[in-house]
């Protein structure tokens, strides 16, 4: 990495076609997501890049019934995880605070390095059982697939008991 600072910013639409050269670079060649593709994902989630002198993490989340799930997340290279992990995870979080999200979940993959998993403990994120959480957090976890992935969660505010 460069001495450049880190910059974290909401993804454009003019951002695709260096997503996709991140995402096959990441990845070594083994995730190659066209332009359209990438298009389309912007426009059902929002995105959010870390940027040196070029793209090196990127987290795509959404918020819904005051849960938000982060569901894309790429670091790379991951040595950089420590610093630009941390930039990235503190502005999804100040978003999901501004809509007032009780819980941030995450979707790892469960071949995700070790390493990385100490690094989203370190964030205050945690493996919960389902039959501890409750009813609207325990259905977004329902609603992804869990043979791929498992969740790791951070409660970001007390839990709204009453209708608002």
């Amino acid at each position: 990495m460069t001495d450049t600072p880190i910059k974290v910013r909401r993804a454009r639409p003019d951002d695709a076609g260096a997503i996709g050269n991140f995402l096959s670079k990441a990845t070594r060649g083994r995730v190659v997501v066209p332009y359209d593709d990438v298009v389309e994902r912007l426009g059902s989630k929002a995105y959010f890049l870390a940027t040196t002198d070029e793209i090196v993490a990127l987290a795509g989340w959404r918020a819904e019934n005051l849960v938000g799930r982060v569901d894309d997340l790429v670091i790379y290279p991951g040595s950089l995880r420590p610093t630009v992990g941390r930039a990235l995870f503190e502005q999804v979080e100040k978003e999901a605070r501004k809509l007032e999200c009780e819980v941030l979940l995450l979707y790892i993959p469960v071949n995700a390095a070790q390493a990385a998993v100490v690094f989203y403990q370190s964030l205050g994120y945690q493996r919960r059982l389902l039959d501890d959480m409750p009813g609207p957090w325990r259905q977004a976890i329902e609603e992804f697939p869990g043979e791929t992935h498992f969740v790791m969660a951070k409660q970001l505010r007390e839990l709204i008991t009453k209708p608002i």
